[in-house]
Order: C-alpha cells, then structure tokens, then sequence
C-alpha cells in the first residue's frame, strides 16, 4: 500500500525476522500477488522466510526466476564471486 501511494518500488529488509510461521505465509503469499503491480526488493538474512525451495537458486546456479518472472531470486555470494575465486 506505502508502494502503491507514493508510485514507487518497496524495499524490505528481513521483515519477517521473528515472525509467526502463519503470519509469514500470509505474507509471502501477499508479496506474490502484489509482485504483479510493482517491484519488491528483499534482502533476507534467512532466504527461507521469503522463498520455496523451488524459488532458490540451486547451489553454484546466480539466480532462478519463477512465476512468470515476478519472482526472481540472487544467489548474492555466487553472483559476485570473482573469477579468481573458487565456488
């Protein structure tokens, strides 16, 4: 809704930190539907709270997208890994 009024994109910042497995899925369900109108970023220190399994990047895979493209995840750590470094 703050999004939707001011016409902009929304940033969350590992919102469901402590939050109740039922209020959780409520809430990722709610991004989801959301996801078609505007642009959420999310920066999760516990990826699960926010993504199915099947949302995850596989191990050494950057990124997966899903649902159409309104769900695309970052595998931080693998996407900006240097060449130098060892996966």
């Amino acid at each position: 809704v703050i999004a939707e009024h001011l016409q902009t994109f929304l940033v969350l910042d590992d919102l469901l930190t402590q939050t109740a497995p039922g209020r959780a899925a409520w809430f990722r369900g709610l991004l989801r539907e959301l996801a078609d109108d505007m642009q959420i970023i999310v920066l999760p220190c516990h990826p699960d709270d926010y993504l199915h399994a099947e949302d995850r990047p596989a191990p050494g895979e950057a990124t997966r997208e899903r649902a159409a493209g309104l769900v695309r995840a970052l595998d931080a750590a693998t996407l900006f890994r240097g060449p130098h470094q060892r996966a």
